[in-house]
């Protein structure tokens, strides 16, 4: 086959089959080296302690060998049970992205769970960055870093737009070092927990930050905590412009989360985890307060009653996620501005919902592509009410009939998984899935 046909064959194997084709002939090795760059399964890659191996000197080849054949490929790394594979392992196989890794992950786990003195230091995290220099990520949350390590990652890496490093007790990251790294487009204000007992941020910390990261889009404060003051700093700060994306957690005043959504003019998602139900009168507040920017809510409590759920509907929602709702809230969707504009919708954990529920209620939003729709991503729960066959083949030949696809999700011994179904649009990134 020409180069280009055979490179194009090549983009439909996986990385087991261009291992196996490597093997093969030195013209398909060379085939191999070329698509390689370019290949889907080579984009996102996983270092890890191979099971039923101890001996680190095969650990260390076998990330070595990785890199040499898909690191030119890799764009995002996850490196987890580091307990085995040394830093200039690893340091290698970023070398052989020659620069291109965008994204480097290693989750609480890589330090939490070792079991040997082996551990993932701030040095060894500064050698990693040294090696990537375009990275626009790095999350290390258990890696504690001290002052000049976080300026020695921040000069090696300029263009990092989100960071999660560990810092010392009992300080945040927003409060230490994350104004070092002035292109952060999200940050995220965690309290952090002393004794697992939240500690209140040092706001004036947090406002120089604030300062600092001009080109913020996105806060989290989930594990965090809105105070009065803290929404002031929010509202008032460069980034209030341009900040599209909020989650709140805790908060002082239901209050205070309407004047923070009023003070911010382009914002598109709101993320709501109270612990407690807010009842109507408050979501009716944040639609009248609401930039008409607005088009993605989530409800992350299971205690948001049906009625409050029906207010937020009086917006142009594009994205909507429902959690613990009752079937009542359907007709509500349905007679909402919601159901012309609708295009995303993810139901988990709402078990009164049987599939002629879903079916109603997507045919009443005829702009709906995309269904995310769980009983529980885990099977803790009971799984999809009363799926029937014939509900279930109507709402797939509609959402088809509107460019979409079905996404099964299959049990461990092959069968279907009737505890979740994703439909899609055929225009979405496979990746938009995975994250």
């Amino acid at each position: 086959l020409p180069e280009d046909a055979l490179g194009h064959v090549l983009s439909f194997v996986d990385r087991a089959g261009l291992l196996a084709l490597r093997a093969a002939a030195d013209a398909k090795r060379q085939a191999v080296r070329r698509c390689v760059n370019s290949h889907v399964s080579a984009q996102e890659l996983s270092i890890f302690q191979h099971f039923g191996s101890s001996r680190p000197s095969s650990e260390r080849h076998r990330v070595r060998a990785m890199g040499r054949v898909f690191g030119p490929g890799c764009r995002k790394l996850f490196c987890c049970e580091m307990n085995t594979i040394d830093v200039p392992a690893v340091c290698d196989f970023i070398n052989c992205t020659a620069g291109r890794l965008t994204r480097l992950i290693m989750p609480p786990e890589i330090n939490r769970w070792s079991q040997t003195s082996l551990q993932v230091t701030a040095a060894d995290l500064v050698s990693l960055c040294r090696c990537a220099p375009q990275l626009e990520a790095i999350l290390a949350p258990e890696v504690n870093i001290d002052e000049p390590k976080a300026v020695a990652i921040s000069s090696m890496c300029p263009g990092l737009k989100e960071v999660e490093l560990g810092v010392p007790s009992p300080y945040g990251f927003s409060e230490t070092f994350a104004h070092l790294f002035t292109n952060l487009v999200t940050l995220n204000l965690e309290e952090k927990n002393v004794n697992f007992i939240p500690g209140p941020l040092y706001l004036a910390n947090v406002s120089r930050t604030l300062r600092a990261c001009q080109k913020v889009k996105k806060i989290d404060l989930y594990f965090g905590h809105l105070s009065a003051d803290m929404a002031e700093l929010i509202v008032g700060a460069p980034s209030a412009g341009r900040l599209e994306d909020i989650m709140f957690g805790d908060v002082d005043e239901p209050t205070t989360i309407i004047k923070c959504i009023r003070g911010l003019p382009r914002l598109k998602c709101v993320s709501l985890t109270p612990e407690r139900s807010m009842g109507p009168s408050f979501y009716r507040s944040l639609v009248a307060a609401a930039p008409a920017t607005l088009t993605q809510i989530s409800f992350e409590n299971e205690q948001i009653d049906d009625e409050s759920v029906v207010a937020v509907c009086a917006l142009n929602l594009t994205h909507l996620r429902l959690s613990g709702s009752n079937r009542s809230v359907i007709q509500g969707i349905i007679s909402s501005p919601t159901s012309s504009s609708l295009r995303d919708l993810l139901i988990s954990n709402c078990p009164s919902f049987d599939s002629g529920d879903v079916l109603r209620l997507v045919r009443h939003c005829p702009l709906l592509t995309r269904l995310w729709w769980f009983s529980d991503p885990y099977g803790e729960d009971p799984p999809i009410k009363n799926l029937d066959p014939r509900n279930a083949g109507d709402l797939t030949h509609l959402l088809q009939s509107r460019g979409a696809r079905l996404k099964e999700f299959p049990r461990g011994d092959g069968s279907v998984n009737d505890s979740g179904y994703i439909y899609m649009s055929r225009s979405d990134d496979d990746a938009e899935l995975s994250s």
